[in-house]
């Protein structure tokens, strides 16, 4: 269990960041958490971990996951994604 004072890393510093790099620098940097967005887990199971891969790593490395922002990944996705009159006025 997490106490008050224990630090997640934000998976948002580690821009590019694969789960496994995520629990690896969280590890590395003395966090006792991480957060991860939908495609840190989408993409780790397309390489071939399962879940119980995932659990095991986050397990071996003292970690678990404190936050899960797949809204987050929308808004971004859909912010930069200019509209057609952002690339009239700004890309012409």
């Amino acid at each position: 269990m997490l106490k008050p004072d224990d630090l997640c890393l934000c998976c948002g510093t580690i821009p590019g960041a694969s789960f496994k790099e995520l629990v690896e620098a969280g590890a590395a940097g003395g966090f006792h958490s991480i957060s991860i967005r939908a495609h840190h887990y989408e993409n780790a199971r397309a390489a071939g971990l399962s879940d119980r891969d995932m659990r095991l790593m986050l397990e071996d490395h003292g970690l678990v996951i404190t936050e899960l922002d797949p809204l987050l990944q929308a808004r971004l996705e859909r912010m930069l994604q200019p509209t057609p009159s952002f690339r009239t006025v700004y890309q012409s």
